[in-house]
C-alpha cells in the first residue's frame, strides 16, 4: 500500500512520462543505427510509441514506461527483462544499465556470468540450433559448486553495480546486495 501511494503521488512527480518515452525512442534509433533492423532489439522498435502512450496511459504509466525503457535498452545486449524482480536479481540488468550510459564505468567485461545468463545463452543457442545437445548441457550448473559460483556472481554483479552507482553520481546506497535465492522487491 505504501509503495503505491508513493508511485501513484510521487513517481508521476519525478519522472514525465514524454521524457522517458523520448528516451525510448532514442535507445530504440540508436539500436537500429548500430545493428540494423534485423536484430532482435530492432523489432522492439516497430510499433514503440503506440505501445509506449497506451503504458503511459496505464494506471502505472511511469513504472511501465520504466520498465520498458530496461528493456529497450538491456535489448541491445540481448537480455531480457521481464519485471523487477528476478530480472534484476543477478544483478546484470543494472550493470547493463549503468554500461550503457557509461561504457567506462562499467564495462562488459567487469559484468560475471550467471546461472540465468548460462541457461539464456544455452537457450538462444538451442533455439538457433548451432550447438549440440551435449554441448548444451555442458553449459547449464550441474554441481552444488558451480551453482554457488554462479550465486556468488549476481551478488558480485550487483555490489559492482550499486558501488559505480554510489561513484558516479553520489546515489546513496539503498539497495541490498542480491542474487536469485535472494530476489528483491518489485518497490525496491
Amino acid at each position: 500500500l505504501f509503495w503505491s501511494i508513493i508511485a501513484h503521488f510521487k513517481l508521476s512527480s519525478l519522472l514525465e512520462a514524454r521524457i522517458i518515452i523520448n528516451e525510448i525512442d532514442c535507445v530504440n534509433r540508436a539500436n537500429m543505427s548500430r545493428y540494423g533492423p534485423n536484430k532482435i532489439c530492432c523489432e522492439i522498435a516497430s510499433g514503440e510509441a503506440k505501445v509506449c502512450d497506451s503504458l503511459a496511459n496505464n494506471g502505472d504509466g511511469n513504472v511501465n514506461l520504466l520498465l520498458r525503457w530496461c528493456q529497450v535498452v538491456c535489448s541491445s545486449f540481448d537480455l531480457k527483462v521481464d519485471n523487477f524482480t528476478s530480472s534484476f536479481s543477478d544483478g546484470r540488468v543494472l550493470c547493463h544499465l549503468i554500461h550503457y550510459y557509461h561504457p567506462g564505468v562499467i564495462r562488459r567485461e567487469d559484468i560475471l556470468p550467471t546461472n540465468q545468463a548460462m541457461v539464456e545463452i544455452s537457450e538462444s543457442r538451442q533455439r538457433d540450433k548451432t550447438y549440440k545437445i551435449n554441448e548444451l548441457q555442458a553449459k547449464k550448473p550441474s554441481t552444488q559448486e558451480q551453482q554457488d559460483h554462479f550465486l556468488q556472481n549476481e551478488r558480485r554483479n550487483t555490489a559492482l553495480a550499486i558501488y559505480r552507482m554510489t561513484e558516479l553520481g553520489g546515489i546513496p546506497n539503498m539497495l541490498s546486495v542480491y542474487d536469485s535465492a535472494n530476489m528483491p522487491e518489485e518497490k525496491s
